[in-house]
């Protein structure tokens, strides 16, 4: 069931409150980052695309990190468990158990190294990471405020982690993406050089 356009951004827009405008990468900005990235993806994709509720994936892009920094996430497997609790509870008198739980499908495959059942989980999942294949300097903006964000470690050691995040997103993607109809490479191979480069030029940087 297609949800009217003013019902999904009014549902989108209550997931507001519970980003930290504080938070340098996880705020609401990038929740409608991926809220645009995820269906744009999408979009681009395969005709089949067409059975997938976008209304749904919208939801789920603004719901994706709610509570990210709230300290009762601590108390669920992940982060995105906690989302799913949030979005649950406070979209109860708004959708079926039915949609909802479309959402929370959608919203755990943003997970690292999940299983993506649907395509709007795997559209969903490259929207959220979607800054990895934009050109280098966005790309280079877009890690350093994740970067800030936990604290402004030494470099070597956030990278570390940064590059297996996306060494396994691109492994991923090169397998999923062409089962939503995404499969001419151009992103993947942005990524790939994005990580090449910025291992080439950053990697030695104590900060």
């Amino acid at each position: 069931m297609k949800l009217h356009p003013a019902t999904v951004d009014s549902l989108c827009v209550k997931a507001k409150p519970y980003y930290n405008p504080s938070q340098p990468y996880h705020n609401w900005s990038h929740a409608e980052a991926v809220m645009r990235d995820s269906l744009v993806l999408l979009n681009s994709g395969g005709r089949w695309t067409r059975h997938v509720n976008r209304g749904l994936l919208q939801i789920a892009a603004a719901w994706h990190d709610a509570g990210h920094d709230h300290q009762d996430a601590a108390h669920f497997e992940t982060k995105e468990h906690y989302a799913v609790h949030l979005t649950m509870e406070a979209l109860k008198r708004d959708l079926p158990l039915r949609q909802r739980k479309e959402i929370a499908g959608m919203i755990l495959g943003t997970r690292y190294k999940a299983h993506r059942a649907s395509m709007g989980a795997i559209a969903l999942h490259y929207g959220d990471v979607y800054n990895m294949g934009l050109p280098y300097d966005k790309f280079c903006s877009h890690t350093d405020r994740l970067w800030q964000e936990y604290g402004s470690p030494p470099w070597h050691e956030f990278w570390q982690s940064a590059a297996a995040v996306i060494t396994q997103t691109i492994t991923e993607g090169d397998r999923e993406l062409p089962r939503i109809g995404v499969d001419d490479g151009k992103w993947l191979s942005q990524a790939q050089q994005n990580l090449i480069r910025m291992q080439q030029e950053r990697a030695g940087e104590g900060r």
